[in-house]
């Protein structure tokens, strides 16, 4: 059995879980759609037990799912059907010979649908951003983005006023101390192709972002985590459209504070949400 977003597969506890979340959701279902998604093969240890994103399909009043799977040979990324009868199809996949591909995010406009991956390259042992647009009957266009001295993560992919897309993510690299981890924010045009890039971060410092919205004045702000002397703590950072730094701020505590998401609200402003412990 699938189940949404981050709950994994426990055949033996899926009666108790399903009936606990129906009751702890009980007032969102009022307002939501809500689908029991089966796997027909219980039996497969190597496919993924959870949808990493999921997009409304209006014209053909269904869902699509993006899920990936893993094995010794590498990872590989499908998109399924979802109908309202709670039936799955095969739409299409991506895979790449002697390359991991684990989806994060599925976006959706009028024509183009757009997948984004964080890619391993296991010769070279460096990550790297996959970005493909599927088109309407399962073509597939490759708009990937290398660096040949760093390792490059999107976490996600939003909108913009512009008709294009903001990349939120990290980037990895090692200098002659250590290995750093510093923001990563990339602009796309309407076609996928890169406006510009930013890499922003602090000397020893570890960022892991997580989160980008486009506020109401055209800005972006970005949120995350940063590791400081094994804490974690959380991050906001805000930039202009052009990706120049506007302001910065580290909220600092004692603990693992991570910071998940944020949006951008009608006032002009933006709401963050994470955890502490």
């Amino acid at each position: 059995m699938f189940y949404f977003e981050g709950m994994r597969r426990f055949p033996r506890y899926s009666g108790f879980l399903l009936i606990s979340f129906l009751l702890l959701g009980a007032n969102v279902f009022a307002q939501t759609k809500y689908f029991e998604l089966v796997y027909n093969d219980p039996n497969d240890t190597i496919a993924s037990d959870w949808y990493s994103s999921i997009v409304e399909d209006v014209e053909d009043n269904s869902y699509l799912g993006l899920r990936w799977t893993f094995s010794n040979l590498g990872s590989r990324c499908y998109i399924d059907r979802i109908h309202p009868d709670s039936s799955i199809d095969y739409f299409t996949s991506i895979g790449i010979p002697g390359i991991g591909i684990a989806g994060y995010r599925l976006l959706k406009n009028h024509k183009k649908l757009i997948v984004l991956s964080r890619n391993t390259d296991f010769a070279y042992q460096r990550y790297f951003i996959g970005l493909y647009e599927v088109g309407k009957f399962g073509g597939i266009t490759d708009h990937s983005i290398y660096d040949s001295t760093k390792s490059l993560t999107g976490v996600n992919i939003e909108f913009t006023h512009d008709n294009g897309y903001i990349i939120a993510g990290t980037t990895e690299y090692a200098d002659s101390l250590n290995r750093k981890q510093e923001v990563l924010l990339i602009k796309l045009d309407s076609n996928l192709h890169v406006e510009w890039r930013r890499e922003i971060g602090l000397p020893a410092s570890h960022y892991y972002t997580y989160s980008v919205s486009q506020l109401n004045d055209g800005s972006y702000v970005a949120s995350g985590s940063i590791l400081e002397f094994d804490d974690f703590n959380w991050y906001m950072i805000r930039v202009d459209q052009q990706g120049n730094i506007l302001w910065d701020n580290i909220i600092r505590s004692f603990g693992r504070d991570m910071c998940y998401a944020n949006t951008a609200t009608k006032d002009g402003g933006f709401v963050v949400a994470g955890s502490k412990q």
